[in-house]
Parts: structure tokens; C-alpha cells; sequence
């Protein structure tokens, strides 16, 4: 067997399943579900993508069943077991990992998958979005079925969420998609054909909802560079809090993106600003969440 990381066998990484839903170790999934994930992953050629990482057990169970193939991962955080983080480190899984810290409604230009793993969020809204910005990058590669799998699509006593079956029961109405196997409340689908007008298409309101949204967004972030651009000057960037919380509680505000979170993050892990301030920038960002 090959030394590289990859060529494993289920059994190899036994330890992941060590975790399971009760105590949300390295991996929230029954052994089942697991095993299904894994069997996706040998019934596809190409790329592979996961949404939806968390401590990044799925994620190193995906690139020890991959061989060489390249894998791109993505979640608005980081939050990998130590574990987990060890495997990402390796040379051989870095070469062919692409761990992406970012919103997963956006969409990966030049990209295309064999495989998607969808795990991210929930509601029905956010699911369907993520179908929607990648359905399109997904196909057959090497002659093999373009698969996309859900975690939490099917009905069981252990996971499931209804607004992820409702998605999924959309696309095999439509004739999107064909079932091809589930394992608790995991879901194997083979792809048919693109996403019917009726799925794309975004609501009216919905639509006004994200531009008001998308406004509203920038203004915060505009508000907050400037607070930790004039971070010496204690009045000034107090007026400057002062101004974020205001356009939060005048609009109900409460989305940050991820990148605006994390350069936040970034300054005050680097002491950019005065001690005096960290717990108002502490404020910022808990009304922003």
C-alpha cells in the first residue's frame, strides 16, 4: 500500500469514528453514514467537494479515500481537532487539499467536481443556495456517475433536518437527479441534469432581503476598517463603534461575512488596538454574529 495519504482502507481511519453524534468528536456520523461517504468517494472520478468541514473529520475521511485526487474543502470557520489538523499538515495531503475559510454561496471559478459533499447549512434557504452556486461545476469524470451527497436528507432516528430532505426531495421531483443509495440520514444522488428554472430562480422578497443585505454589509465593514484604521485615537474610534452598533439596531443587521470576521480577528490577535478597546470590538462582532 501506497505511503501516501489516500490510498487507505476504511479500516485506517477507525479512529475518526471514535466520535460519533453524542459526543461530537471528529466526526458527527454514524458508522453507516461514514462508510456511505466513503463508498461516494470510490464510485467517482475528478475533484471532490465538501461543504461543510467542521472539525475536519469528514474532511480527512474524504482524502483517505480520494488516492490522489484533489480535494477542496469549505466552511466559514476553522475549527479542526488537533487530530484532524495533523493529517491537513502533511505534505502529501497539502499538495491536493484545498481548505477554503469562506462563504460557500460563493461560487469556485475553474472549478469542477466528480463528487460534492453538501453538510453546510441547514436551513432551506442555505442549502438550496449551495446546490445552486455549484450544481453547475458538478459532472462525470472518467466515465464514472457525477454523485452529490447529503448529510441530515433522510428521515432517521438519529439525524435529520427537514428543510435539507426538502431540497433533496425537490431535486428528484424535478428530474434533476436519481436516488441512488442512503445510509442513515445520508443521501446518494447521481446527478441527471442542470437545476429547473423553478429551483434557480430566487424569490422576489428573497431577492430584496440579500440586496438590502448586501448594502447594509458593506457599510458595516466600511464602519469597521475604519474603527481599526484610526485605532489610536480612543474618541474617534469610540464615535466609530458607536456608528456600527447604530446601523445594526436601525436596520436588524446581524450577517458579517466571514472575511470581515476574520480580519477583526486578525488585528486584535496582532494588539493593533489599544487594550481599551478590545471589549468594545469584542461588542462589534457578538452584534454582528
Amino acid at each position: 500500500m501506497s505511503s501516501e495519504f489516500g490510498f487507505q482502507n476504511f479500516e485506517d481511519v477507525h479512529w475518526l469514528l471514535n466520535s460519533n453524534l453524542d459526543n461530537f468528536g471528529f466526526i458527527a456520523q454514524q458508522l453507516n453514514e461514514a462508510a456511505l461517504l466513503w463508498k461516494a468517494v470510490k464510485m467517482t472520478g475528478g475533484p471532490i467537494l465538501e461543504i461543510g468541514r467542521a472539525r475536519a473529520g469528514s474532511t480527512v475521511l474524504i482524502l483517505a479515500a480520494s488516492e490522489d485526487r484533489p480535494v477542496v474543502s469549505v466552511d466559514l470557520k476553522s475549527s479542526h481537532a488537533a487530530e484532524t489538523q495533523e493529517v491537513l499538515d502533511r505534505p502529501d495531503v497539502a499538495r491536493r487539499a484545498e481548505i477554503l475559510i469562506q462563504d460557500s454561496r460563493h461560487p469556485l471559478p475553474n472549478h469542477e467536481f466528480g463528487l460534492i459533499f453538501i453538510d453546510g447549512d441547514h436551513t432551506y434557504e442555505g442549502v438550496r443556495a449551495d446546490v445552486c452556486t455549484h450544481w453547475q461545476a458538478l459532472r462525470s469524470f472518467d466515465d464514472k456517475p457525477a454523485l452529490a451527497i447529503f448529510h441530515d436528507a433522510v428521515s432517521h432516528e438519529h439525524s435529520h433536518v427537514e428543510p435539507v430532505k426538502k431540497l433533496c426531495d425537490e431535486l428528484l421531483r424535478e428530474d434533476c437527479t436519481k436516488f441512488v443509495t442512503s445510509g442513515g440520514s445520508m443521501l446518494l444522488m447521481e446527478k441527471l441534469s442542470e437545476l429547473p428554472d423553478a429551483l434557480t430562480a430566487m424569490p422576489l422578497a428573497e431577492t430584496e432581503e440579500k440586496k438590502r443585505d448586501e448594502m447594509m454589509e458593506t457599510e458595516v465593514r466600511e464602519a469597521t476598517m475604519e474603527l481599526l484604521a484610526s485605532y489610536k485615537n480612543l474618541n474617534s474610534s469610540r464615535n466609530r463603534y458607536e456608528r456600527i452598533i447604530g446601523i445594526c439596531e436601525t436596520n436588524g443587521f446581524t450577517p458579517l461575512t466571514a472575511h470581515t470576521r476574520a480580519y477583526l480577528d486578525e488585528q486584535l490577535a496582532k494588539s493593533l488596538i489599544p487594550i481599551d478597546l478590545t471589549d468594545d470590538l469584542n461588542k462589534v462582532m457578538e452584534s454582528l454574529n
